[in-house]
């Protein structure tokens, strides 16, 4: 039976009709072993963010219809919490004072519980990853709830065919 990761994968394949993990890698600008690491660790974490990165989230997670594969592997609850487990571990680190990749380190291997183990190389995605959510913030300074409230306003106007109406909208307030 499949772990969620490898099902999130095979979509991610699915949508860029490759039949490989190393030419999903190079599709979607990432290392195989990373890839093999999300699949062997069921590492859901990783996987969203990259697609968040990549603008395909909603597809491989099943808000909208995948091009080739139908269905959602999560239920939009599931997918929420999701969403805010990953947005409370990000205040904690922030609140924790990580500026830099050394300090991400120390707080993640902090939170380890004993016997857990977790290699520099997941650490270093994990950080890119944390980077990646957090960077809208820090060059705009545009907090996560407005990017949230942005994005699903921009969604739903893709939805429903008005994205210019939406762009009006934006410009007028």
């Amino acid at each position: 039976m499949k772990n969620e990761a490898e099902i999130l994968i095979d979509r991610m394949m699915n949508r860029y009709d490759v039949f490989t993990i190393s030419e999903l890698a190079q599709r979607i600008d990432t290392s195989q072993p990373a890839i093999s690491q999300w699949k062997k660790k069921n590492y859901i974490k990783a996987i969203a963010s990259k697609c968040r990165e990549l603008g395909i989230y909603d597809e491989i997670f099943g808000q909208k219809k995948p091009e080739k594969q139908g269905g959602g592997l999560f239920s939009e609850d599931t997918r929420r919490e999701l969403n805010e487990l990953i947005r409370k571990e990000d205040e904690e680190i922030i609140k924790a004072g990580v500026r830099d990749f050394e300090s991400y380190k120390n707080y993640k291997k902090s939170q380890m519980k004993d016997g857990e183990d977790i290699d520099e190389y997941e650490i270093g995605l994990d950080y890119k990853f944390f980077l990646a959510r957090n960077t809208t913030m820090e060059l705009y300074g545009i907090d996560d709830v407005t990017v949230g409230i942005i994005k699903e306003a921009y969604n739903k106007a893709v939805k429903n065919d008005d994205l210019k109406g939406f762009r009006i909208h934006l410009m007028d307030y």
